[in-house]
């Protein structure tokens, strides 16, 4: 795994574990209505600026996991 890699997902990872489970809900949400594309600011800010199509769903599993909709052992 490459520094890159492991620093994007380390990032993530801090930054959802600040989120409530309500504010991880509610952005959830406001991914889905708006489409979890490689584009949406709010990913590219949970990121620090990485973007694709597996990193979207990695960051959608994180919040999930943190909404509580799925285990965390599962995200």
């Amino acid at each position: 795994m490459t520094d890159v890699l492991r620093n994007w997902r380390r990032v993530v990872g801090q930054r959802v574990r600040r989120l409530t489970p309500d504010e991880a809900r509610a952005m959830l949400a406001r991914i889905s209505a708006e489409g979890a594309t490689i584009f949406h600011p709010d990913i590219r800010a949970m990121t620090g600026g990485y973007n694709s199509q597996s990193i979207n769903d990695y960051v959608m599993r994180k919040l999930a996991g943190q909404a509580g909709m799925i285990r965390k052992e599962n995200a």
